[in-house]
């Protein structure tokens, strides 16, 4: 069973852990270096502070670190009720969760979300518990169709002879046993590499989930398996490095697979910290919300979305330290209107119910842009329009993409920056409950400036 002692907390919160022990806190850090070492981050996803070291605090990453019997949930803010909250109740992480989900559906992480996954909405209580009903009502849907097998070679002493006889073998081994002959043969078998893994996690994610529905489905996945042989999650992730070819017997499981071999993944770091027991699966916020954002420019625009095109260098005339210069998006909505965006995963309107406006009245409750944006991010957009503006000697539209949750009105808005350039504020709503063209304000009008 999953371990008793939950806690969540939102990213970028921190919160008060009296209930960890000192050994419990060194082994999440332990945990939490690996993660950062193994994805090249340069600060770990959750850290400890405090003249005790008892206060836990989170970034951006949001997902379920395991670890010495503690769990560890990290919601993201997609939700106007946690905009200003360090925790988050049960009842709280089933809308984020729907949104997560629905934002990773439409961002192109297919080996977590699909579009067919929101009927989970009543049922998942817990990250884990999402991640083991994704799995199990794939993989559940794809085996009772048929368990993928395969021709496996295998050799053994057989009282009769099946296959080919392997000579050098029964000279040396069944020299004198007349009732024993070696032999090589071929079996058609579930019993495959690429079953073994399934099994695995689907395994290791029943002992995590406290979730009824997901631990009868994951139950059915290992009955239908139950001709497969048991391994653990690390020769799982040795024997998936090596699959390298995919017959069509399991090309319907692409996806499942993938799933299965990332959540594996989240269990592999106790073979290499030393912690015992241990599951991480963490997702980073700012790249998810780029992925979503550049979802919906395809979608509102109807045109390619190039991301991190490089523009320009800072340094153009060295041959070596140019510094690159890419923004986020790059996209020509025209033939005479090209947009350059980036996209912050900062809640701009975290106090007030309306998107961002240059204009705004700070009587009513809101605030004038100019007193949210970050001059650095306005900066480097307005670089980025230079370095177009040498080349094709015209000024871009330039926009900064940013995360919506709030009821009021909803649109974009503009202003001309120091280099003449329109600046748009383009909020991005996260809502589930819309489709993915309609996350974008509907007017968004083009200013493009040429030069003479």
């Amino acid at each position: 069973m999953p371990p008793d002692n939950v806690i969540r907390l939102c990213e970028w919160g921190r919160i008060p852990t009296p209930q960890l022990s000192i050994r419990q806190r060194q082994e999440i850090m332990a945990v939490s270096q690996e993660w950062r070492r193994e994805h090249r981050m340069t600060h770990p996803p959750l850290s400890f502070e405090g003249t005790a070291g008892e206060i836990l605090t989170a970034r951006q990453f949001v997902g379920v670190v395991e670890v010495a019997g503690a769990t560890i949930e990290i919601y993201p803010k997609l939700d106007k009720r946690l905009i200003n909250s360090n925790t988050v109740t049960s009842a709280e992480s089933r809308p984020v969760l729907r949104n997560l989900l629905w934002m990773l559906a439409q961002s192109g992480y297919e080996e977590i979300a699909d579009t067919g996954d929101g009927s989970l909405e009543d049922k998942e209580e817990s990250f884990t518990d999402l991640f083991a009903l994704l799995l199990a009502r794939r993989l559940r849907e794809e085996l009772a169709a048929g368990v993928p097998r395969r021709y496996e070679r295998f050799e053994d002493d057989l009282k009769a002879i099946r296959g080919r006889l392997l000579v050098g073998q029964q000279a040396t081994r069944n020299l004198d046993r007349y009732d024993r002959i070696a032999c090589a043969f071929d079996e058609f078998t579930p019993d495959t590499p690429f079953c073994r893994i399934l099994r695995c996690a689907c395994r290791e994610l029943r002992t995590r989930t406290g979730n009824p529905e997901a631990i009868r489905q994951l139950n059915d996945c290992l009955t239908l398996l139950e001709d497969v042989s048991d391994i653990t999650p690390t020769q799982a992730l040795r024997d998936a490095d090596t699959l390298t070819s995919w017959d069509r017997n399991a090309l319907r499981f692409r996806r499942t697979f993938a799933l299965a071999v990332r959540l594996l993944r989240g269990c592999s770091h106790d073979m290499i910290s030393g912690v015992s027991d241990t599951f991480v699966f963490l997702l980073d916020m700012n790249r998810v919300f780029e992925s979503f954002a550049a979802a919906a420019l395809r979608r509102r625009f109807a045109v390619p979305v190039e991301e991190q095109k490089v523009l320009g260098h800072l340094f153009p005339k060295q041959t070596k330290g140019r510094i690159e210069q890419k923004p986020d998006f790059f996209w020509q909505a025209t033939t005479d209107s090209v947009w350059i965006g980036d996209a912050k995963y900062k809640h701009l309107t975290e106090h007030q119910e309306s998107a961002l406006s240059f204009f705004a009245e700070e009587g009513n409750g809101d605030a004038p842009a100019g007193r949210r944006l970050s001059p650095d991010d306005v900066r480097q957009l307005t670089v980025y329009a230079e370095l177009y503006r040498k080349k094709h000697n015209s000024l871009p539209n330039l926009a900064i993409l940013y995360p919506f949750v709030g009821e009021g009105s909803f649109f974009a808005d503009h202003a001309i920056a120091w280099n003449d350039s329109p600046l748009y504020l383009l909020p991005v709503r996260i809502d589930s409950n819309i489709s993915l063209q309609h996350v974008l304000p509907e007017q968004i009008h083009s200013s493009e400036k040429k030069l003479d």
